[in-house]
């Protein structure tokens, strides 16, 4: 005997107004307001509600690329200046 998945999976749904190019955590607020309002129907709200789920586990286990978002504050002048006048 083989095995077989309980259940039914649901069959994957569009939903409208959510653009998938967006990186997760825009996805995410975009999906709260939809949720949140009354534009989609049971099926798009159980869909988006789903997708709500799974882009949030994928945000939080997303990291920055090293020194893509962050600058070096020590050979920056403009800030070693500030922050060494203010320290002494």
């Amino acid at each position: 005997m083989g095995c077989r998945p309980a259940g039914r999976r649901t069959s994957l749904q569009a939903i409208p107004g959510l653009d998938l190019a967006l990186p997760p955590p825009l996805q995410i607020r975009k999906l709260k307001e939809l949720v949140a309002g009354t534009t989609l129907t049971p099926a798009e709200s159980g869909a988006a509600v789903n997708k709500l789920k799974r882009l949030d586990e994928i945000a939080r286990m997303e990291t920055a690329k090293p020194k893509q978002y962050v600058s070096e504050v020590n050979n920056n002048p403009a800030l070693t200046r500030t922050l060494g006048a203010s320290l002494r």
